[in-house]
Parts: structure tokens; sequence; C-alpha cells
């Protein structure tokens, strides 16, 4: 009821104030009214029709399904307790002057008053409050057209749900949710794959830093092994590397020096 836009739920102010300030202020713009009253009016039918597809009607799943329904642990419905009262309480910190004459300080008007003061006040024209009146009743009207449409194909189903192989048409470009999902695997997901796979993976991971870190380990093994072919062990053999070792170092001084 809340989402719907149904007084005297939050969702009924915040939704009111928007479509007003959108009608009636000077930045606003009768078209995107109209955009947003008919966002409102597929928001009622959406939520009542999740309502009724969840809670009437047969069960769709399986047995095994049904067998197995319980309640939510309290980590949900205790938050979702709070969350179902402050959604009948909540609209009332920010409640129109229209509806309360000025008695009652919109709370949340003056709180974000401050921080959006800057940008300018989205001054409201001209308007007598029988408009303001009527546009609100409209609002709620259309939240109830939303609820009665659902409610008069979802409520009792003679049929079950068509399968959505079977969609054509309107009804398969909003089953398949306008392909957003598809476009963006095929413009972003696909390549960022590709590029990850055959170029990072492949070329600079594998070919470059591995093989120069390979190659590294490989070189500095094959100076190694030749120090250790010294270490024989034999005294005589160090004796001889130490003389050549003196002779060596006593012909570089000679010949610095």
């Amino acid at each position: 009821m809340a989402i719907a836009g149904f007084p005297p739920f939050a969702g009924f102010f915040s939704k009111d104030e928007i479509l007003w300030n959108v009608f009636a202020s000077h930045h606003g713009n009768k078209i995107v009214w109209i955009i947003g009253a008919i966002a409102a009016l597929c928001t009622a039918f959406y939520m009542f029709r999740l309502v009724y597809l969840t809670f009437f009607g047969k069960f769709r799943g399986t047995h095994e399904q049904e067998h197995h329904l319980h309640e939510s642990p309290k980590t949900m419905t205790v938050p979702l307790m709070i969350l179902g009262g402050l959604s009948v309480i909540g609209g009332w910190i920010g409640i129109p002057k229209l509806l309360s004459g000025g008695s009652i300080p919109n709370f949340f008007h003056d709180f974000l008053e401050p921080a959006v003061s800057k940008y300018g006040h989205a001054e409201v024209g001209h308007y007598s409050n029988a408009t303001e009146f009527s546009l609100m009743g409209l609002s709620v009207l259309i939240a109830v057209i939303g609820w009665f449409l659902a409610r008069s194909m979802f409520r009792e189903l003679k049929k079950d749900l068509p399968d959505p192989a079977k969609y054509t048409g309107i009804q398969k470009l909003l089953w398949n949710k306008y392909w957003v999902d598809e476009i963006y695997d095929t413009i972003i997901v696909r390549p960022l794959k590709y590029l990850s796979t055959n170029i990072f993976l492949n070329i600079s991971d594998k070919k470059i830093i591995d093989g120069f870190a390979d190659g590294s380990a490989s070189g500095w093994r094959k100076v190694s092994s030749l120090f250790s072919n010294l270490q024989t062990g034999n005294i005589q053999a160090y004796g001889f590397y130490m003389i050549v070792g003196i002779a060596v170092a006593v012909m570089v001084a000679l010949y610095v020096f």
C-alpha cells in the first residue's frame, strides 16, 4: 500500500510531492508529470500483482516445495516489522502544507533545506489549492486503478500462467526485460572476459610476467651451478684455486699501480 502510493502511508506523500512539484514548479514539465503518473500506475500494478501471485490462488510450486514452506526467521521478520511501521508513520514527517494548513511543520523539508538551498528553490507556480487537491486525488485514483487492474488479472487465475517461451511482441519484450542483461553481457561482460583470458592471462601473465620470473630463476640456477662445480671437496684443488687467485690479484695490482 505504501509503495503503491495510498494515503496515509509514506509512499503517498513522497509520490504526491514529486508529482506536484513536477507539475507546478517553474522547472517542471507537464509531459514529465504524465510520465511520472504512468510510472506510478505501473508501480501500483506490479506491487499488487506481486501480492496476488504470492498470497492468493493455488500454490504453483512442487509438492516438496510446498511441504517446506515456513515463516522467515526473526532476523528477517523483525526488520520488516520496523519498516512496515515506518511506512505507516514515516510520511507524516514530510506532510505538505496543503494538508496541515501550515500548523504542522514539514520536518523533512526543513531538514534538507540547508543542503539544497544553494542550488536554488524550486518555486511553485501560482496554482490554487483546488488544483493541488485535484492532482492529489488523481494520483490516488491512479493507484486505485493499478490495484484493480492487478486484482482483476491475478487475484483468481482461471488458468496457469502462460509459458514464457510462447510470449510474443510486447509480452516477450517485457518478459526479457528489454534484453538489457543480454546487451550488457554482449557489450561489457564477454569482451572483458576475452581480454582477461587471451590478453592479460595468456600473454601478459603467463608469457611476460611468468616468463621473466621463470627466466630469471633459470638464469640464476645456471650461474649457481657453475660455482657449485667448484665445490669439489678436494684440498689440493682449493689450494690451486688460491694460488691462481693470488697470481691474478698480483698481476692486476702490478698492472694498475
